[in-house]
């Protein structure tokens, strides 16, 4: 009885040693590598150029407010020189306005950049796609630095070669 037991174990040690063995081979044949998702982001070139053009359209927003801003305080002064009830109903008018379109722009503001970010995740998301079936490699991590990825050594780390091959895809050129 006792000897069949110790078969069984035995067997059962071998099995999981077998097993174990074949998951080791099976992963060590697989390629697994991380990007810094946060270095890839900012240095992505449609990033850069997307930035630049929202920074236009923001100085445009604002040079727009200001210019209204300045127009009321020039109402303001004229309405502490020459009070009257028809100047004070324009100003409160205008002023309404003012802050419509400051209300209206912030909006814009907040839904272009959500329109960008989507955009550049959308072709980030895809040229990664593309280098990992180029480079056959089967997963790669984005780590965040928010704990997602706590160690990885250093070897796996290819951010930057990801964040050229994006921005030479981007720029049109696939012989990389």
């Amino acid at each position: 009885m006792k000897n069949r037991i110790h078969a069984i174990y035995i067997a059962i040690i071998i099995g999981l040693t077998a097993f174990g063995a074949g998951i080791l081979i099976n992963h060590s044949s697989s390629k697994l590598a991380y990007i810094d998702l946060s270095a890839v982001f900012e240095k992505f070139e449609l990033k850069k150029e997307l930035s630049i053009k929202f920074e236009k359209g923001t100085l445009n927003r604002d040079d727009i407010l200001n210019d209204m801003y300045i127009s009321l305080e020039k109402m303001v002064k004229d309405i502490e020189e020459n009070p009257s009830e028809e100047s004070i109903i324009e100003y409160r008018k205008k002023e309404a306005v003012y802050h419509e379109k400051k209300e209206q722009f912030e909006s814009q503001k907040v839904a272009q950049l959500k329109e960008y970010d989507a955009q550049i995740l959308k072709q980030l998301t895809q040229y990664v796609k593309d280098y990992g079936k180029e480079k056959n490699i089967q997963v790669i991590l984005g780590a965040t630095g928010q704990g997602n990825l706590m160690y990885c050594d250093e070897e796996m780390n290819i951010t930057d070669q990801v964040i050229s091959y994006i921005n030479v895809r981007y720029k049109g050129d696939t012989n990389e």
